[in-house]
């Protein structure tokens, strides 16, 4: 993707939720950091599921706007599957946490990102 197309939309982004942060720029949720060594042990962890990627999906503690605390990911490990109608489709594998480190009721759900602003690159064309 081009520089501009993704300072446009990452823009675009900005724009749409600022209001939603009390019109802060510097509560504004920009993007998450994932450190590699943690992906690289959720792969690891579910290979034998032949993963096909990880969903993340967004999450806030508080649901009560304006939002001022720090919008993460939670990133779940998913498969590829087809569906009855015989089309691909990409299934979160929710199982118990194959982790050795995880606790006895802990699933295959991960909060392994650092939220953007607080962990950003500020000089980033896209910040």
């Amino acid at each position: 993707m081009p520089l501009d197309k993704a300072m446009d939309i990452t823009n675009n982004w900005r724009e749409a939720v600022k209001g939603l942060f009390g019109d802060d720029d510097n509560k504004i949720p920009r993007a998450f950091y994932i450190p590699i060594g943690d992906m690289e042990a959720l792969v690891d962890n579910y290979k034998k599921y032949k993963l096909s990627g990880v969903r993340a999906y967004f999450v806030l503690s508080n649901p009560q706007p304006p939002y001022t605390d720090e919008m993460r990911g939670i990133l779940v490990p998913v498969t590829e599957e087809i569906g009855d109608d015989g089309k691909p489709y990409y299934k979160d594998l929710i199982i118990k946490a194959a982790d050795p480190a995880a606790k006895h009721d802990d699933m295959s759900i991960y909060d392994l990102t650092r939220p953007c602003p607080v962990f950003c690159d500020k000089a980033s064309p896209l910040y």
